[in-house]
């Protein structure tokens, strides 16, 4: 049996795939660990918009998220995919 998010706690999750940030002890981040939540998105679902404002600092535990413009003629231009581990300069 293979563990799933739910039967894994957000700090054990990290330390497999973020082990960086895993490291970190300061109460600044165990009080953000304490707030995080997991949260499963569908295959070709928005998470954010051009203009949004950042509400959230997202870590992308599975899966691929693809991170692209519009161009001025309505085509979708990829600019990078993000996986497991990686984070999003936007």
């Amino acid at each position: 049996m293979s563990a799933t998010p739910d039967s894994i706690a957000i700090p054990e999750l990290l330390a497999r795939i973020y082990p960086d940030l895993a490291a970190d002890d300061s109460p600044e981040w165990l009080a953000l660990l304490r707030q995080a939540r997991i949260v499963e998105t569908p295959a070709g679902a928005s998470l954010v918009r051009a203009g949004d404002h950042c509400t959230r600092f997202l870590l992308l535990l599975d899966g691929t998220l693809r991170i692209f413009q519009l161009a001025e003629d309505g085509r979708e231009v990829t600019l990078y995919r993000i996986h497991p581990g990686d984070t999003c300069l936007m």
